[in-house]
């Protein structure tokens, strides 16, 4: 018989998995990749204003205080201040680690709720103040929620937790009362006091969670400042947000920076299915109150219909989980929605430059590699193009996943990709004439701006890669009218017909009628010769030449009893030049039309005569056919 040794079991044999603090810092390591700058500070904190229906935001520089005392208090820090409703699942969800409350809220914009962890870039704990309304389930707790989020707890920096416990009155005190010393917040505002990193901070530089430090960086807070004269172009997504101020109060002679929102036509909301319409948003960036550039932006935005997503999201969607604050698990749809919009700003600065920029509501973190900048004209000012899908980004959150591919070959292999590729190519590409229509139409922006802008823009990486999805849907092309070029949309079905030069339309209405008809029924543009494009605006096909009958008719209008101009004949000349060939119906009209000048020998004056007349004075003149 075996023998088996029991033992008595512990008291609690459940267990598990452990969760060291060293694993959480190293989470966190990780989520930083895909940030690390003064840019992803400021466009973080941007989304995370607006997603919570905040009206102002404030970024504010504080000198660190030697006699604080919290030893965090005692370095520079930074003040981040929203006036958006602050509830106790937005502080819980503060805290929880790869989760957040905004995954399967299609109205906001941050699909990964991951944002203010990108804090711990500058700071290694911070400190969460808000002056909340008791009425979003405080359950009667002070009128002032703090905390203080210091991953490491229990590992290292005891001392920033007992302090915290400690000292909370006087650190609440101080955060309240720099809160108070902005003027733009009094009822509910939220605050994020971050303790700039400092070496100083700790005894091994491998404690921290990066080694970087701001606070030793003089440059940290004027790179902040150039981050959103950056960013300005761009904002157009901002929901209730009006105003985004940087506050040095170190230095009272530091320049107070202000982005300000003044007249705004909403862009289509990500809800509006099948909704495509124009939109215009008039802005500032002002410096110590005197409006320094005013910012125009004025684009075209909509939400694809299911169709021209192939009902991508019927088949095989992915899907992902939240944990709510009581442990429930909630299963959903990944959030994503076929939302586009194309934004043409310019700012009046002496940049004189054209900027192609890519994003997901605001600028991704990485552009294309290829040319996103091309020249224009001095007198043309900075013109932003801002290129906006509701788009999936790389593992790395930093690019549009497959965008610099192109969409082609294995980058097209996830459904993530390949959602990006309709979302680009039937809804973000396709509205770039549109969004161009609709500014140079609203800013009455003369033809050679057109001009010089639709040639800037074929210089970029944008134009070499997607020129056919470009123009799948229309043109946008300098039109013959009786007032000359204009600017306009063309559907791309249509024909576009291409005739020589015309500087004085009137002149060819005069002696060719026919050409008023010709230009009110169908679309003609004027071209210096066959070969130019630069005149050709946006538009991925040639446009034809006139037929043999269409010249015909032309020419059947010519009043052949009055004496034509050099510059008529010319062009009638150069019009028929284009023909692959000249049938003989046309051929015995222009026998009878002045439309050859000769030089006659004995005076030296120019006459205009016809070819039959010519052929008989052979002997006496000299034949110019091309005066």
């Amino acid at each position: 018989m075996n023998q088996h040794l029991i033992v008595k079991p512990p008291s609690n044999i459940v267990r598990a998995t452990d969760h060291p603090r060293a694993a959480d810092i190293q989470n966190i390591r990780n989520l930083l990749r895909g940030y690390g700058s003064t840019g992803s500070l400021l466009k973080e904190m941007v989304q995370n204003a607006i997603d919570a229906n905040a009206q102002h935001l404030c970024f504010t520089m504080i000198r660190g205080d030697k006699n604080a005392p919290h030893p965090l208090f005692r370095t520079d820090c930074l003040c981040i201040v929203n006036d958006g409703p602050f509830s106790p699942a937005n502080l819980d969800a503060i805290f929880r680690m790869n989760v957040g409350t905004k995954a399967h809220e299609s109205h906001s914009i941050g699909r990964f709720g991951l944002g203010i962890k990108s804090l711990f870039w500058f700071c290694e704990a911070f400190f969460i103040c808000a002056n909340a309304d008791s009425s979003l389930g405080w359950d009667g707790q002070a009128n002032i929620p703090f905390a203080f989020y210091n991953p490491a707890q229990s590992l290292r920096y005891q001392d920033w937790d007992e302090a915290a416990n400690q000292y909370s009155a006087d650190i609440q005190g101080r955060i309240a009362d720099c809160v108070t010393s902005l003027g733009s917040f009094d009822n509910r505002w939220l605050a994020l006091w971050l303790p700039l990193r400092t070496r100083l901070q700790s005894h091994s530089p491998n404690h921290f969670i990066e080694k970087f430090y701001p606070a030793e960086d003089e440059k940290f807070f004027a790179q902040l400042r150039e981050q959103l004269q950056d960013l300005c172009p761009s904002l157009f997504f901002t929901n209730k947000l009006a105003t985004i101020s940087l506050v040095d109060q170190r230095n009272a002679s530091e320049p107070i920076v202000t982005w300000q929102r003044h007249e705004f036509q909403q862009p289509a909301s990500v809800e509006q299915t099948g909704i495509e319409h124009g939109f215009d948003i008039k802005s500032s960036l002002s410096v110590n109150d005197n409006t320094s550039d005013q910012i125009r932006s004025i684009g075209w935005s909509g939400v694809l219909a299911d169709e021209n997503i192939g009902g991508l999201k019927r088949n095989g969607w992915p899907q992902s989980t939240t944990i709510t604050s009581d442990g429930e698990e909630i299963v959903q749809d990944v959030k994503a929605e076929p939302h586009f919009a194309v934004t043409v700003s310019h700012r009046t600065n002496d940049a004189s430059t054209l900027s192609i920029v890519w994003s997901v509501f605001l600028p991704v973190g990485e552009q294309p590699t290829g040319k996103v900048k091309s020249s224009l004209p001095s007198s043309m000012g900075e013109i932003v193009i801002t290129l906006h899908g509701y788009f999936f980004l790389d593992s790395e959150r930093r690019r549009i996943d497959a965008l610099e591919k192109s969409f082609t070959g294995d980058s097209s292999a996830t459904i993530y990709s390949r959602w990006n590729a309709l979302v680009c190519r039937n809804g973000t590409l396709a509205a770039i004439p549109q969004a161009l229509a609709e500014y140079c139409h609203s800013q009455t922006v003369p033809g050679e701006h057109c001009a010089a802008l639709a040639k800037a823009i074929k210089e970029t990486w944008l134009w070499q890669q997607f020129s056919g999805d470009i123009c799948a849907k229309y043109r946008w092309l300098p039109r013959l009218t009786l007032n000359g070029s204009e600017w306009t949309l063309i559907a791309s079905i249509e024909t576009i017909w291409a005739v020589p030069e015309i500087t004085d339309i009137g002149l060819l209405v005069r002696y060719i009628p026919n050409i008023k008809q010709l230009i009110d029924t169908e679309f003609v543009i004027s071209r210096r010769n066959t070969a130019d494009s630069e005149s050709n605006g946006l538009g991925d096909d040639a446009p034809r030449t006139l037929l043999a009958s269409n010249v015909e008719w032309l020419v059947e209008s010519v009043n052949w009893a009055t004496e034509i101009p050099v510059r008529v004949t010319n062009w009638i000349n150069t019009l028929v030049d284009q023909l692959d060939a000249v049938p003989d119906s046309l051929r015995d009209k222009l026998n009878d039309l002045p439309l050859i000048g000769v030089r006659v020998l004995t005076s030296g004056s120019r006459i205009m005569q016809c070819v039959r007349v010519c052929r008989e004075l052979e002997a006496d003149v000299l034949v110019q056919p091309k005066m």
